[in-house]
């Protein structure tokens, strides 16, 4: 038993350090990537610019009624959890519902503008909603996307029980950074988009992003060792 336990502990440190290397790797990267300017930009490179993002068809996210090129969300209730030893019971918040939804933009800068597809993007967007759901409020409906309508919480998913709503979203007007593939869209013109390279779209500054990924590969590297030890000492344990 204990060498089956080790060995899982063994594996979830494996994927640890893959998490590490990855939020390095994107470090790495986009250090080395100069900016573009917009008007600058030729088919077939990977490119980092930065601009305004602006649409025509912005989207709307729940709770947050701000034009949007991006959202994500969870609902979150709050659950009792009784206690298996008798003791008193606790609670945690379960997810209940979540989703996202994102829209063809442009980005502006100083040079000229450029159509960006999101689809298939690691988006990093900032939190901008979380609070209670009060019972009866209307928190998004949608006609169409992964939120189709939550209009009464309360009675939806239990009278009494606490829900929350936490929104991550990127605003029309908003700074953003991105770094992704310039192809030639179907009208002719060029537009960022997935390729075969990292495809990363943020409102961080490069500064922040360098700060941000670094601290999380070294997060993830720690928390390897940590389980790697784990794991060690519990074949130990095994072999007494």
């Amino acid at each position: 038993m204990f060498f089956a336990i080790a060995g899982g502990v063994a594996a979830f440190g494996v994927v640890l350090v893959v998490l590490g290397v990855k939020k390095g790797g994107l470090k790495s990267q986009i250090g080395a990537t100069p900016t573009t300017p917009i008007g600058q930009l030729n088919e077939g490179q990977h490119a980092e610019i930065k601009g305004v993002a602006s649409t025509e068809h912005p989207i709307e996210a729940p709770g947050f009624d701000t034009p949007c090129v991006y959202y994500s969300y969870t609902l979150k209730r709050k659950v009792r959890r009784e206690s298996s030893s008798g003791g008193s019971a606790s609670y945690h918040w379960k997810t209940i519902d979540s989703g996202s939804n994102r829209t063809p933009f442009v980005v502006t800068d100083a040079d000229g503008s450029v159509k960006v597809d999101p689809a298939d993007a690691n988006i990093d967007a900032p939190q901008v909603v979380d609070r209670y759901v009060e019972a009866g409020e209307k928190i998004g409906e949608m006609a169409e996307g992964p939120l189709k309508t939550i209009l009464t919480a309360a009675a939806a998913f239990g009278a009494g029980q606490r829900e929350k709503l936490q929104v991550r979203a990127i605003q029309t007007g908003r700074e953003v950074y991105i770094l992704g593939d310039v192809r030639r869209a179907a009208d002719g013109a060029l537009c960022v988009a997935k390729g075969e390279a990292e495809f990363f779209i943020s409102t961080k500054s490069e500064e922040e992003l360098q700060r941000s990924l670094g601290r999380q590969s070294i997060a993830f590297h720690l928390a390897a060792a940590v389980a790697f030890a784990a794991a060690i000492a519990l074949l130990i344990y095994g072999l007494r």
